[in-house]
């Protein structure tokens, strides 16, 4: 087996290894836009997470609420029928003594 058939693609391999990792250096220079553009990404990420933050919270504060109202309602509920009962224990009565004096 000849060297020069090993070497020659092995030496080739390795100029356009190098090659490519220099001419892929030249062309990302552009990283002041990178950055920029990375650092405007990450502050509208963090305004998201803040404002996401604000809205859990007020979701909760708003389930606490309603869960506050429920329960007035239920009570509503029973003291209604409470007054309901009352009426007609009264209205009951009111009959019995109408229906005596007469």
């Amino acid at each position: 087996m000849n060297i020069p058939c090993i070497l020659i693609p092995a030496l080739v391999g390795l100029i356009c290894g190098i090659l490519g990792y220099l001419i892929g250096r030249l062309t990302s220079k552009g990283t002041e836009a990178t950055d920029s553009k990375f650092l405007t990404l990450k502050s509208d990420l963090d305004n998201c997470r803040s404002n996401s933050q604000k809205l859990n919270d007020k979701v909760k504060a708003l389930e606490e609420d309603l869960e506050i109202c429920r329960e007035n309602n239920l009570n509503l509920k029973t003291k209604i029928s409470e007054e309901k009962a009352r009426e007609n224990r009264v209205q009951s009565f009111t009959e019995n003594i109408s229906f005596c004096y007469l």
